[in-house]
């Protein structure tokens, strides 16, 4: 399935992903000075229709009653179909070990822990015995 996001939907899909908990869309404003709810509904609303996002809950904000999403299943399954894609094109502009290099080096530079190393050479060791 080919889907195409602008910057800021992919922004604020992966906002959800990546939340601890259900948001509601005054919340996924206050994280950023460029969100308004004008904008982040309409995105929200296209989410949904597309089953990207649903309706984890109805909670109060303040003294209204508002609405939380979440990421559904297929939100993961569409980011890394969207990286897939944009790694493709970058593999046409550079080596993959230029390109290895730079993801596995993003990643030194963050906090890192050993079971992460491991599944990296666990990947390194596949790919070694499929050539």
């Amino acid at each position: 399935m080919a889907i195409h996001l602008q910057q800021k939907e992919l922004d604020i899909l992966s906002l959800l992903v990546h939340a601890s908990k259900p948001m509601a869309i005054s919340e996924i404003v206050a994280t950023d000075p460029s969100y308004t709810t004008n904008i982040v509904q309409p995105i929200i609303r296209k989410f949904c229709e597309m089953n990207l996002v649903e309706v984890a809950d109805i909670v109060y904000n303040k003294k209204a009653l508002t609405r939380t999403f979440r990421p559904t299943a297929s939100a993961n399954a569409i980011l890394e179909e969207l990286f897939l894609k944009e790694y493709r094109s970058f593999r046409q502009l550079f080596s993959d070990n230029t390109l290895l290099a730079s993801m596995v080096q993003s990643e030194l530079d963050s906090t890192q822990d050993a079971a992460e190393i491991q599944r990296l050479e666990q990947i390194l060791e596949t790919f070694k015995k499929n050539l």
